[in-house]
């Protein structure tokens, strides 16, 4: 799993005030140990050892996103009169969304699907992850195909 970037550890961790809670807050957000001792300027040993004690499994790597997350009982939301849906904290705690959080939502089927911003980037970096990795890659194969075509024409 790739990790977050320094902004979104940032964002996690800005309200937490003890550097357990923020190791916490990291691990349930899918961050690894030795990227959390990065971030925090602590060692890794220190950042595993807090995710142990909690119960967040630092091997694991356990993410609290929507497509990865463990299934949960259903939970009552309210539709409002100007069409907003209020999450229950539940949720929103382990995806450690904040209020005035940006969402992803479509509908697939008769379900609506909401996805944290890193769940989405997630999700487009793996469609990415099809295609070359630079614009070489493609100019390469392009130039190896109007070589054969140009061989082909002299025959």
């Amino acid at each position: 799993m790739e990790s977050l970037t320094d902004s979104e550890m940032r964002r996690i961790t800005r309200s937490l005030p003890t550097k357990a809670d923020k190791i916490r807050a990291l691990g349930r957000a899918g961050v690894a140990p030795a990227d959390i001792g990065r971030f925090l300027g602590i060692r890794y040993q220190h950042a595993y050892n807090v995710l142990k004690r909690a119960g967040i499994s630092p091997d694991a790597n356990a993410v609290r996103d929507a497509d990865r997350a463990p299934a949960s009982a259903p939970a009552r939301a309210t539709l409002d009169e100007t069409g907003r849906i209020s999450l229950p904290q539940r949720i929103l705690s382990s995806w450690c969304a904040s209020p005035g959080e940006e969402l992803l939502v479509r509908i697939e089927g008769d379900e609506l699907r909401v996805l944290t911003r890193r769940a989405g980037l997630r999700s487009a970096r793996e469609v990415l992850r099809k295609y070359p990795k630079s614009d070489e890659g493609m100019a390469a194969e392009l130039i190896a195909e109007r070589r054969r075509e140009a061989e082909r024409d002299v025959d």
